[in-house]
Parts: structure tokens; sequence; C-alpha cells
């Protein structure tokens, strides 16, 4: 079963490539699919890749103002990305939801410094305030 959906995979994934050549001449992503091919023979074929202890799983790519890591959700000032108004880790966060109908997200913590205690953070559609609600949820809130 695994390996049916590798094979699958690997084979959707080179017919994209083959009909995407016309245009690039990269052959990065063809390489990429052979190793995925030996992959699904032997996995010894396959080097695994270095992970870091802590991986980014989202980054907002218009603004860079919220990051979320398998660590820690970091909220930056909308006018200064670089600048981190809000770090929490998954154990300062006491809940996060999403409004019904609007692109907003209920951030509620347990820090005591940080006032209020519930954070409303917007987002450009409620789809984006979904998908950060869903990822936070998976990742930071998680019980180990």
């Amino acid at each position: 079963a695994t390996r049916g959906q590798i094979a699958l995979s690997a084979g959707m994934a080179e017919w994209i490539a083959w009909r995407l050549s016309k245009h690039t001449h990269d052959e990065t992503l063809f390489q990429v699919i052979e190793a995925i091919w030996a992959f699904a023979i032997d996995w010894r074929y396959l080097k695994a890749l270095k992970t870091h202890k802590q991986k980014m799983v989202w980054e907002d790519q218009r603004t860079s103002w919220l990051k979320i890591s398998s660590k820690q959700l970091v909220v930056a000032d909308f006018t200064t990305p670089t600048k981190a108004v809000a770090t929490l880790t998954g154990l300062q966060i006491t809940e996060v939801t999403r409004t019904p109908l609007g692109p907003f997200m209920l951030l509620k913590h347990n820090i005591k410094q940080f006032k209020p205690d519930t954070v409303v953070i917007g987002f450009t559609n409620p789809a984006e305030a979904e998908i950060a609600v869903d990822l936070i949820k998976a990742n930071l809130l998680k019980k180990e």
C-alpha cells in the first residue's frame, strides 16, 4: 500500500514535470522524481534529509508578520515584520478559535504580563484564519 502510494505520487509528479519540461531546462525535478522511484524499490537508495529541531510550519509569505513553527508562534509588527511583538509557546497558548464569519483568530494565553488575555489576530480572508487555527492546534497545542 505504501509503495503503491509512492509509485502513484512519483508517476503523477513525473507526468506534470514532463508537461512543464517544454518551459524549463532545469533537470532538478526529474532527478528528485528518479530518487522517489528508487525509494519505492528500496528505501536505502534515498538519503534522508537533515531536519531542524524546530520545523517551520507556516509563514505568511506576503508580510512575514505571522510565523508558526513546531515550537512557537511569533506575531510581528505588521509595518516592521522583523520586529516580534509576541512569541508564544504551546504551553502558553490555552485556546485558539476562529470567529464564525470573519477573518479573525482569537488566541487565549496564560501570560500574566501580556494583556489582554485574548488576542485578536486579523487575516485577509476567513480561509487564512482557518488555516492558521488548524496549524496552531496541530503543532503547538498537540498533546504529547
